[in-house]
């Protein structure tokens, strides 16, 4: 049987010549991940300060007007212009959009001079919902009503647009067809 000679080998020496090998391509990749995380993380910061920004145009008549940017719903813009979502239904008046309210991504909206709305808490008094429009407990659909501003005239409150949708187990996208019957929950 031979003997098998043990290698002497300096680790030391061999790491230093390992490492001086194969370091041009370490510090390649190393500026290849910089220059990517460095791209991103501007595109990152760039779009979240362009989200913050609001696109306000002053119009000739003295309206305020918004650009919509892509993703954007009307309780969003609501919230930019009034620092409350529960304008929306403004915004669309204002503007005469129907449901679903669709937006475009660059679409001018007006913004109406109105005071900042907060959700409604408790129950509908009386007083209220005689004050309103729709009286009773049904309701026949007519043509160009929308839920908002069928719970706006039954409630004196268009957010409360969902007793409505629950009563009448009204699906997504809630819309509802001419002579439709609906059930006004008092």
């Amino acid at each position: 049987m031979k003997k098998v000679k043990k290698l002497d080998i300096n680790y030391k020496v061999y790491t230093a010549l390992l490492i001086r090998q194969k370091l041009p391509y370490l510090l390649v990749g190393l500026v290849v991940i910089l220059s990517i995380s460095f791209v991103i993380f501007k595109k990152t910061i760039i779009s979240s300060v362009l989200q913050k920004k609001i696109p306000v145009i002053n119009s000739k008549n003295g309206l305020k007007q918004y650009v919509v940017q892509a993703g954007e719903d009307l309780w969003q813009i609501a919230e930019k212009n009034y620092g409350s979502g529960f304008n929306a239904y403004d915004i669309a008046q204002a503007n005469n959009l129907r449901e679903p309210y669709i937006l475009q991504s660059g679409q001018k909206l007006i913004i109406p001079s109105v005071a900042k709305r907060f959700p409604t808490q408790g129950s509908i008094s009386p007083v209220s919902a005689s004050q309103s429009g729709i009286t009773g407990k049904t309701y026949v659909v007519k043509e160009g009503d929308f839920l908002f501003q069928i719970a706006q005239e039954a409630y004196g409150d268009g957010n409360l647009v969902q007793k409505i949708i629950d009563a009448n187990k009204i699906p997504e996208p809630y819309t509802i067809e001419v002579g439709q019957q609906l059930f006004i929950p008092r």
